[in-house]
């Protein structure tokens, strides 16, 4: 089994969401974001269905094609893995020039086998680190959310050495602010009969604890 990584724009998101490769990804990962891994929402929130997929299908398609509002020395990417020419990972990431550090944010990842144990695996993350420091890292961090288990297992899982330096890793807390959108697909129609751009409306604003792990490459 091969694994491949590439950063994908908008045209190769769209083609992902109208095969529904990404409706799988999204509700093979809804379990993990609803409890205690995502900043914004969990289970309990009252955000419909409709709401939190659509927020993911913004959120990457964001990064696809770069038009996220941050600082000048970062650049937006989305990432895609394929395990035998399979999608099974998106994450939407970002290059820091300030510090050289290759930054993932979101990532939503497949059930294979009923598992995703696949992600810890040394092959998984060969192809991506050659990426990052082909743009110029020489760090790699992860955001995760306070008390979830991706940030245990951030903190804890020290299985690729060959890969990552463990013993410089760091792990601290940083304060940040995000949104949930909603668009409203109901647009009355203007008096001349033209056709109106689709309303965005902001359901959430939340600031949170993000944990924030950084693991020099080798």
């Amino acid at each position: 089994m091969a694994y491949t990584c590439k950063h994908i724009n908008v045209s190769e998101l769209e083609a992902i969401i109208d095969s529904n490769d990404f409706k799988q990804l999204y509700d093979d990962s809804a379990e993990k974001i609803e409890n205690g891994n995502y900043d914004l929402y969990n289970s309990e929130s009252e955000l419909s269905d409709d709401d939190k997929y659509f927020h993911w299908v913004s959120l990457m398609k964001s990064c696809a094609d770069g038009k996220v509002l941050d600082q000048d020395t970062q650049t937006h990417y989305l990432l895609a893995v394929y395990k035998d020419g399979d999608l099974c990972l998106l994450s939407a990431n970002y290059y820091d020039s300030a510090d050289n550090s290759y930054n993932y944010c979101h990532a939503l990842l497949k059930l294979i086998d009923n598992s995703k144990a696949w992600a810890f695996q040394e092959d998984f993350w060969i192809p991506q680190t050659a990426l990052m420091k082909s743009l110029g890292a020489d760090k790699m961090v992860f955001y995760s959310t306070q008390g979830g288990s991706l940030s245990f297992r951030s903190k804890t899982a020290q299985g690729i050495p060959a890969l990552f330096d463990y013993e410089n890793h760091i792990q601290t807390e940083e304060e940040k602010v995000f949104d949930i959108d909603s668009k409203d697909i109901e647009v009355a129609p203007t008096e001349d009969g033209s056709t109106q751009m689709s309303n965005t409306i902001k359901l959430l604003q939340q600031s949170t604890t993000t944990v924030k792990t950084v693991r020099p490459l080798k």
